[in-house]
């Protein structure tokens, strides 16, 4: 099993066990008062983490809506600051991390998947794109969207081999581009949506 579906496993159960003694705490104990202040405490620290990492989630929030430009303006200047105030890497346990428990793996990742599609307009991005996909790697292989980004850059170069490669190593890891996949990037570009307006 890999780390990924350990996760998602892991994160679903959390889910279920919290909606369980959401309803127990609300009804069978009627200790409504307690279920509301556990609520604003995760919200609270939600904010926390918004707030130091907030160009992290403007990046993704471009990412989103294909402000390639403003996307790697925002994912260079959060790994400025990742240089500067190591600290901010502690943050990641405040929300759940599916693919990579590293910021600045996740960060490289999301910077090369805007060269990457920025690429179409200027081709010097792709090499950039490269080069973000394997620092990611760098720092955490057993990520494994950076190998489905590189399957696909490899796809564009027309060089099927490596392209076919790279996928098989991200399915290997957890990644296929399944629908759970596709729910975890949606659920993730709606966290980025509500935590870029700090």
């Amino acid at each position: 099993m890999t780390r990924v579906t350990r996760s998602k496993l892991l994160y679903l159960s959390v889910l279920i066990a919290c909606v369980g003694i959401g309803i127990y705490l609300g009804i069978r104990l009627n200790s409504l008062p307690l279920l509301a202040g556990l609520v604003v405490l995760l919200l609270l620290l939600g904010r926390v983490q918004a707030y130091f990492w907030r160009n992290f989630y403007k990046g993704r929030r471009a990412l989103g809506l294909q402000r390639f430009v403003d996307a790697q303006r925002y994912f260079e200047a959060f790994l400025v600051e990742l240089d500067r105030r190591a600290w901010l890497e502690h943050l990641s346990v405040i929300t759940w991390q599916i693919y990579t428990p590293n910021v600045r793996a996740m960060t490289l990742n999301n910077l090369g998947v805007a060269h990457l599609y920025f690429a179409e307009v200027d081709l010097v991005e792709i090499d950039l794109a490269e080069q973000a996909f394997r620092k990611a790697i760098s720092l955490d292989a057993d990520y494994p969207k950076p190998y489905y980004n590189l399957a696909l850059l490899y796809a564009a170069r027309n060089k099927q081999t490596e392209a076919d490669d790279y996928l098989d190593k991200a399915v290997q890891l957890g990644f296929s581009g399944s629908l759970d996949d596709a729910l975890v990037s949606h659920l993730g570009r709606l966290l980025a949506t509500a935590n870029s307006n700090l």
